[in-house]
Order: structure tokens, then C-alpha cells, then sequence
């Protein structure tokens, strides 16, 4: 027989069944481990990222890079490390062309061209096409992506296989005058970014929402529920990230409408609940259905 994760009885004597799951964007945390290094407040106890150091002996400068990533989940099986490996070529090869800082800056930026920008330039796929079928076996269409990347790389793109999805690609430049060190203690400063968590208000939030509550309600796991049924979802990535936002704009806050469009499946109230990134506290969003609309408050974390 199915069962909820929790049974609380209110202080009113009311017996509430609760179903706890967890939202996480299990992409968007890879692409967030791979590419900062993780540190403790020993104050706050709060987890801070801050930009991961990427030691080359190629190198003889160090290079401040900022990669963002507005699309992690069709990113998810290219690794930041191949892609700091391709980073690396062209750095070292921007290097031995010599110049000041500035004009070294000036020559990485120029071959940092996202991939849709040069796909989209006039004549690029034809001229790709037709270099492909002069190749042994010609042009094969099942293979068309894998060969358009091949003839990339023979013009010499810095990083061919971004494109495999040009439209999502992670978009990389140099934001900071290169700084000379010692040779061969060179590095890559990563900075990271994913773009989809400042689109709006409740976008990702709505719909993880909305997920998380189709995907326990098919599991029929409150036909039993004597009382109340709540769902409690954890919010982590974009998400968690948005209803901090919401918390933080406090008087700001717009009105939020889009809540009262929550079907709630067979929940009574749902609750969304995430860490606060700055303070040492939950923010939770309370819905409390049937047109009895919302509550947001802080809780603080013990």
C-alpha cells in the first residue's frame, strides 16, 4: 500500500499527510561543480562559488575566461574539461603570436565567435558542404552534423564540437587583460554563468513546480490520506534561485497571478522550499489553493 513520506499532526488536532521531493536541475549543478571551486562561510555556513583556477604548463599568463552556459541540460554530456582543453590551444597559440596584453586579449575575443554566429554567416554551410564532398566517400546526410564539425575543425575553429548544437552552445570570452606570470605556471580563470535563472519571475519556478506535482500525484501515493495532503518540493538550481528573488524584492514583488493557475492534482496545499544562497535561511512559498492564495516568508537555518 502506498504511503506518504510524513504524518504531523497541527496543533489544532488536524492530521496532515506529507510528500516531500526534491527539485533539483541536475544539469545546471554539474555544469556549477565543474566549474567553480566550493567553499565554506565559516561565519554563515553558507556555500559560496567562486572561480575555479585551471593550471596549463602551456601557458605563461593567466586568463581570466567567462563561460555561459544558457542551456545545460543539452550540454550535459560535453565536459568543461574538453572544453578548457580546446581554451587552453587556442590560449597558448594567442600567446606565441605575441603582442602586448591588450592586443592578446584583442586576438583571443576575435576567435571566441560563437558557433550560431559563424553557421549563420553567408555561404558557411555551403562552403563546408561542398569541402565535405570532395572528401573519400562524399557527403553522407545521416552524418551530416558529425561531418559539418569535422569541416569545421580543418578551418581551424577553436572548438569544433560546440557545433554538434549550435543553438544552445556554451558561449565563452576573455574578460579581463591577460596577466603575465612565470613560464609554464600559466592557467585559465573560469568563470561560470547559466543564463535561465533571471528570465522572469516564476520562469523556471512554475514549472518545476508543476512537475514535481504531476509526478507525485501519478504515483497515488495519498489514497489513503485520512486528512490533509501536502506536497513539500526542495528547490535547488534556477528554481531556488528565483524564489530568493522573489523574497528579496519584497514591497517590489509583482503580483504573481500565474500562482492561481497551479492545478494542484490531488494536493490539498503545496510548499516550495529552498536555501536562501546569501543568508543562512530557507525561503518558503506557501499555496494554499481553492483561491486562498499565497504566503512567503523566511525561515531561518539552524
Amino acid at each position: 500500500m502506498p504511503t506518504p513520506d510524513w504524518r504531523v499532526t497541527l496543533a489544532n488536532g488536524r492530521v496532515a499527510d506529507v510528500e516531500v521531493t526534491l527539485a533539483a536541475d541536475e544539469a545546471e549543478l554539474s555544469f556549477w561543480a565543474q566549474m567553480s571551486e566550493v567553499t565554506i562561510d565559516p561565519e554563515s555556513g553558507m556555500k559560496r562559488h567562486k572561480p575555479k583556477r585551471w593550471p596549463d604548463s602551456r601557458l605563461c599568463f593567466e586568463w581570466h575566461v567567462w563561460v555561459s552556459d544558457h542551456h545545460p541540460a543539452d550540454n550535459k554530456k560535453r565536459p568543461v574539461k574538453e572544453l578548457v582543453e580546446a581554451l587552453v590551444n587556442l590560449l597558448s597559440s594567442v600567446e606565441t603570436g605575441g603582442g602586448t596584453p591588450a592586443e592578446m586579449l584583442v586576438a583571443a575575443n576575435d576567435q571566441l565567435v560563437s558557433a550560431m554566429l559563424i553557421i549563420n554567416r553567408p555561404g558557411f554551410l555551403e562552403s563546408v558542404a561542398r569541402e565535405l564532398a570532395q572528401q573519400p566517400g562524399g557527403l553522407a546526410h545521416d552524418d551530416f552534423e558529425a561531418q559539418v564539425v569535422e569541416g569545421v575543425r580543418r578551418q581551424g575553429h577553436w572548438y569544433p564540437e560546440s557545433f554538434w548544437n549550435p543553438e544552445s552552445a556554451r558561449e565563452v570570452s576573455v574578460v579581463k587583460t591577460p596577466e603575465s606570470v612565470d613560464s609554464g605556471l600559466g592557467a585559465i580563470i573560469a568563470h561560470a554563468s547559466t543564463g535561465d535563472s533571471s528570465f522572469g519571475w516564476l520562469d523556471p519556478l512554475l514549472p518545476t513546480v508543476r512537475n514535481c506535482i504531476n509526478r507525485k500525484a501519478a504515483k497515488s501515493q495519498m489514497e489513503n490520506a485520512p486528512g490533509a495532503k501536502w506536497l513539500a518540493v526542495m528547490l535547488e538550481g534556477s528554481a531556488g534561485w528565483q524564489l530568493a528573488d522573489l523574497l528579496d524584492a519584497g514591497s517590489q514583488v509583482p503580483s504573481l497571478s500565474e500562482l492561481a493557475d497551479i492545478e494542484f492534482g490531488c494536493f490539498d496545499q503545496i510548499w516550495a522550499i529552498a536555501k536562501h544562497p546569501h543568508i543562512k535561511s530557507y525561503v518558503v512559498l506557501r499555496l494554499l489553493g481553492s483561491g486562498e492564495g499565497w504566503h512567503l516568508k523566511a525561515v531561518p537555518r539552524v
